[in-house]
């Protein structure tokens, strides 16, 4: 009698956790936004934001932000200052659109923004993009004065765009 009842409950507590484990997957399944076709990116945060390299010489400060300034725009805008007046200073900046797994680059999103003789720059560029995708920026922020070249990438947070 005590193996039956033995064998009973073992048999119920491993049903009980099969249903937990089924149940606990079901809720980790993301709803999509409304107008997305895809779900949410993962949220990635930097541990300090918008750090600059101590071991840099030129380049004090960057920023690269996002917006969605009209249906079907996305605004990509660079901030870079340096210590000093520098030769050139600037930001090459692209567009990434999630597909619901990974960052894919957009092709033909490609801009360059610079100035000469100066130590800040800010400067954006605007692109045409499909409704139903979240959208991020990447930008490699430069400095060069002389013979020395500094850089630093930063992505930006996303955006969803909807009609």
């Amino acid at each position: 009698m005590p193996k039956k009842f033995l064998t009973l409950t073992l048999l119920m507590a491993l049903v009980s956790m099969l249903f937990s484990i089924q149940v606990s997957a079901a809720d980790t399944q993301q709803a999509l936004a409304p107008g997305a076709l895809t779900t949410a990116p993962p949220v990635t945060e930097s541990i300090v934001p918008n750090a600059v390299n101590s071991s840099f010489k030129y380049i004090y400060y960057t920023d690269l932000g996002i917006t969605n300034p009209s249906s079907l725009k996305v605004r990509l805008n660079a901030t870079i200052s340096a210590y000093e007046i520098v030769n050139s200073i600037g930001a090459n900046v692209s567009l990434e659109r999630y597909n619901g797994s990974i960052w894919v680059p957009v092709s033909g999103t490609g801009s360059s923004l610079s100035s000469v003789s100066t130590d800040y720059y800010s400067g954006n560029a605007e692109y045409t993009v499909t409704s139903g995708y979240y959208y991020r920026g990447k930008g490699v922020l430069w400095v060069k004065k002389g013979t020395i070249g500094e850089e630093t990438t930063l992505y930006t947070g996303s955006v969803l765009v909807t009609q």
